[in-house]
């Protein structure tokens, strides 16, 4: 029950926007770490309650980890490297990994998310088979959230607009 929980709560995290991060000006542990951004103290802060990463936090004012952390933040493709401290062993599986990317390094999601593809199917980025619009559209409802990532030129809102026609709905997407 405790990995259920936490898998949500991971899953809750990745799902919360920037927006939502409190506001870090109020985090007086994290005042002093002075290489993670605003937006990164925030993530840490939304993190550190989560079940699976709990003293996260404290790893950050640690100094034997927290150059491991600077070096992590830095570098180029940080979802290849090791995380820093006991976090290694601490955060098994790919959707911890994610969660400190979306905190650490936001930019770097998209790229996260494939490497976990890639790594878990073995498949390469361009083998990713795309979802069939009128698939998912038959397996959900109207109260289903649904999430298209664009990325490369492969944006989904021509597909969206087709399918729209489709149905003969077309209209609804302009209001």
């Amino acid at each position: 029950a405790v990995v259920r929980v936490a898998r949500e709560e991971e899953l809750q995290f990745l799902a919360t926007p920037e927006s939502e991060y409190p506001d870090a000006s109020e985090m007086p542990e994290l005042l002093e770490v002075s290489f993670l951004s605003y937006h990164q103290k925030g993530a840490v802060a939304v993190l550190n309650n989560v079940l699976s990463f709990s003293g996260l936090i404290a790893s950050f004012s640690n100094t034997e980890v927290s150059d491991n952390w600077k070096y992590y933040i830095a570098t180029a493709a940080p979802e290849t490297e090791r995380l820093p401290g006991h976090w290694e062993h601490m955060l098994e599986g790919a959707l911890p990994r994610l969660c400190v990317v979306k905190a650490l390094r936001p930019d770097r999601l998209l790229d996260a998310a494939i490497h976990v593809i890639h790594r878990n199917l073995g498949m390469k980025p361009d083998e990713i088979p795309r979802p069939s619009l009128p698939l998912i559209l038959q397996n959900t409802s109207h109260t289903t959230p649904v999430l298209l990532i664009s990325a490369g030129g492969r944006g989904p809102a021509t597909e969206v607009r087709e399918l729209a026609r489709s149905l003969h709905i077309e209209k609804t997407l302009d209001q």
